[in-house]
Order: C-alpha cells, then structure tokens, then sequence
C-alpha cells in the first residue's frame, strides 16, 4: 500500500458525534467554546443521534436512514460547535487560521 486517504476524518460516527459535547465544554483538556446550555442540549442529543446511526448500521443500503441519521447528528452536534469558529479538526485552532495557513481549504 502506497498511501490511505480518510475523506473527513469519519471513521466511526457511532462514537465520534457522542466526542463532540464532551470536548467543546472542557472536559477534553481545554477551554470550554460552548455555554452549558447548549452543553446540555448536545448532551441530550447524543443518544438520539447513536440510534440514528444504528439503523444505518443495521440497513446500511438504506440511503433516506443513513442521510437522516447524519443529518440529525450533524445538526444536533457538529453545527453548534461548528458555529464558534473553531476548527472541527483542532480544537485549539480557530477555523480562520487553519483556512489562511493553508492547512484546510
């Protein structure tokens, strides 16, 4: 093998999309970006969002259930914390610099 390209970084949504809560409200090593209230809103999300992903794993040639599944949870997880400005990549880089730097386009 020559080289491995992972599209997005999505190599288990299952447990990644529950990370985004914990990590965007200090409880990864670094400062909270998001207030409690949105915390605890994703918090709430969490488990709707790995039974959105289960039905996709168990009909996975169900396109309308997996599109659903990852919307809600794309919606529900990623939009609030993507909506600060911070890099979903590195927490502890704005999305600015990582886009000037040349390092996400």
């Amino acid at each position: 093998m020559k080289s491995v390209l992972i599209g997005n970084g999505m190599t288990d949504p299952y447990t990644q999309f529950a990370s985004y809560p914990f990590m965007a409200c200090r409880k990864g090593g670094y400062s909270a970006v998001l207030d409690q209230p949105t915390y605890k809103a994703m918090e709430a999300a969490v488990l709707e969002c790995q039974k959105e992903i289960k039905r996709c794993y168990d009909k996975p040639t169900d396109t309308a259930t997996c599109v659903n599944g990852a919307k809600f949870c794309k919606d529900a997880l990623v939009r609030p914390y993507s909506q600060t400005g911070q890099s979903i990549y590195d927490i502890v880089v704005a999305a600015k610099t990582l886009k000037t730097s040349g390092l996400l386009s």
